[in-house]
């Protein structure tokens, strides 16, 4: 009688736990809302121009940015997978509200530079461990298979937060610049609190005996029972056995690199056309507002394409990736026209293949890694993305400030379509 007590009570608080692990889902439509509402997003660029810096400056600070963005993002996703996703959220979402309130303050190149080194951290203790949370929260209910759809509800919501935000941003700006900053530090501080109610998803224990085996060296182990009470000797241990284990997966699987390669690459080419699009369009005659609903706008066909991309991955199948981006270099062919009317039809048809393809590439590269390492592998797709922005970016404000965003924008659609064709032609 007290053994089936027992499993009632087991049964029950298991039930108990899985009911938690489901509001996360919520929580993260909440805290997707207000981190993703970047009211400084359209208007950054020109922010820094006001400021007196040229947009070879622009691309050296954003160039520092994902240098750091780069040495930040792995050793984040470790923290995230070791330390708890929680616990890292929280902490990003800090550090983007010092950032905001050190870019209010910003008067030349140097404090712009400290100012984004932060926001890189922030953006890197984010990054991979709010994907990380909501797959291991959908996994703990036995629905990692609906992961896909999910993500794309969720870019969603990010699509309209950042075009209600750009908006907004963009209006503020018109009257004051401090005006737009000091809304960013609050809102910042505020998506804290639905991180707060986040509950930590468990690692499976087969993840967990999975990762215990591997990344350690027979010495490893024998040196850890000769110092079971040394701490930080354990710390050391467990960080070198995470590495060991994500190199290995990286190493075998042809799949996983070709994700964390492809799609880096065609994104960043988009956000180029993105945040020089804040300057190209003023040049081509449109104020601050005007330029505001121009994103807000293409915040609208961000959405479309979130919603399409489960659509369209059933339609496309394995040839998702590559028609979309097609249609993204295309896009992008338009931008350079150096006509309004085309050009904005350009950035809309980008904006739309982006947002198609963030789900996409989210549910391949998820299926593809085990939860203990998921946040750490995410997190170096995040730096391979840096690793391109912080060469690219810097190099296209460089051939802007000489030839013009018109032919730099020509250039970058050349290159994107460069990368779309050598993915086309991989085996």
């Amino acid at each position: 009688m007290n053994a089936m007590k027992k499993k009632i009570e087991f049964r029950d608080q298991y039930a108990n736990q899985e009911e938690h692990y489901s509001k996360n889902i919520p929580l993260d439509f909440v805290y997707r809302f207000l981190s993703s509402f970047d009211i400084s997003g359209a208007i950054w660029v020109l922010y820094m121009v006001y400021k007196g810096l040229s947009l070879w400056q622009v691309g050296i600070v954003e160039g520092v940015f994902h240098v750091a963005s780069f040495l930040f993002e792995v050793p984040s996703g470790a923290l995230a997978d070791l330390l708890g996703k929680k616990k890292v959220i929280l902490a990003g979402r800090f550090c983007a509200a010092l950032s905001s309130l050190l870019l209010l303050g910003a008067g030349n190149i140097y404090d712009f530079i400290v100012a984004f080194v932060i926001s890189a951290l922030g953006y890197n203790l984010n990054s991979g461990s709010e994907e990380a949370l909501l797959f291991d929260s959908m996994k703990k209910d036995g629905r990692e298979q609906e992961y896909q759809k999910m993500s794309g509800r969720m870019e969603v919501v990010v699509e309209i937060s950042q075009a209600a935000a750009v908006f907004l941003g963009g209006a503020l700006s018109e009257y004051s610049f401090r005006y737009c900053y000091s809304a960013a530090i609050t809102i910042a501080l505020c998506s804290m609190l639905p991180a707060f109610f986040f509950r930590e998803p468990s690692i499976e224990p087969e993840d967990r005996k999975k990762a215990a085996g591997e990344g350690i060296t027979e010495k490893d182990k024998q040196d850890s029972r000769d110092k079971k009470d040394d701490r930080l000797f354990h710390v050391n241990i467990e960080i070198r056995k995470h590495a060991a284990v994500c190199a290995d997966i990286l190493r075998n699987n042809r799949a996983v690199r070709d994700i964390l390669i492809y799609y880096p690459a065609v994104e960043a080419f988009c956000a180029v056309v993105h945040f020089y699009g804040q300057e190209y369009f003023a040049q081509l005659g449109l104020n601050r507002i005007a330029i505001s609903l121009l994103m807000l706008v293409n915040g609208g066909m961000g959405t479309l394409g979130a919603l399409s991309s489960d659509f369209l991955t059933k339609k496309l199948r394995e040839h998702t990736r590559y028609a979309v981006s097609i249609c993204i270099a295309l896009g992008c062919f338009l931008v350079s026209s150096g006509h309004l009317p085309v050009a904005v039809t350009g950035f809309f048809i980008m904006g739309f293949g982006a947002a198609v393809l963030y789900p996409l590439r989210s549910s391949e590269l998820n299926r593809q890694i085990p939860s203990a390492q998921r946040a750490t592998i995410i997190s170096i797709d995040s730096m391979m993305f840096s690793a391109f922005m912080l060469v690219v970016f810097p190099f296209m404000g460089f051939m802007a400030d000489i030839v013009g965003l018109t032919w730099a924008f020509l250039l970058n659609a050349l290159f994107l379509t460069a990368v779309v064709w050598s993915g086309t032609a991989t085996p």
